[in-house]
């Protein structure tokens, strides 16, 4: 599928079904789009399912957009998200390179298990505005084949953008 192809609203909304077909598989429900230049693609949770305690649709995205398409694709890459990411997923997110992470709902600030977090506590990602999902905005990573992890995300910006 072309990089293009989708809105942040109809990602969003592949997302949402992802997140459905999480829950009727009896995984998690959450689902998560990844929109790199060299095409989209979605993926849900599969933490139950796949018995990984670390298959998150976020991270399930990262893996399969960096098996598709190689690392250095996802640098610049943006993520939609049904749900706001756990810190492990914006560690991956972050170590991806990911230069845009859109968030369609927030989680309760003090519900277990995660108390007072919320994503803008982890540095980069800080400020974010919230208008029906969130965009954060982060510096992409540079990944020259031959040193892939050399440089990190550095700062974050935000912006807003109108979802129809």
């Amino acid at each position: 599928m072309p990089a293009e192809a989708l809105s942040y609203d109809e990602s969003l909304r592949v997302a949402l079904e992802q997140a459905r077909e999480a829950g009727r598989a009896g995984d998690h429900p959450y689902g998560a789009v990844i929109v790199t230049g060299q095409g989209t693609l979605a993926e849900r949770n599969r933490v139950e399912s796949e018995r990984d305690p670390t298959a998150h649709s976020e991270v399930m995205a990262v893996r399969a957009a960096a098996r598709q398409w190689g690392l250095a694709a996802l640098a610049g890459a943006t993520l939609i998200t049904s749900f706001e990411p756990c810190p492990m997923c914006c560690g991956a997110i972050l170590e991806a390179g990911v230069g845009r992470l859109v968030i369609g709902a927030r989680r309760t600030v003090g519900e277990a298990p995660l108390g007072a977090y919320h994503v803008e506590a982890l540095p980069p990602i800080q400020n974010p505005i919230i208008p029906n999902g969130a965009a954060f905005h982060t510096k992409p990573k540079t990944r020259p084949q031959q040193q892939p992890d050399q440089d990190r995300p550095e700062s974050v910006t935000r912006q807003r953008y109108g979802v129809a």
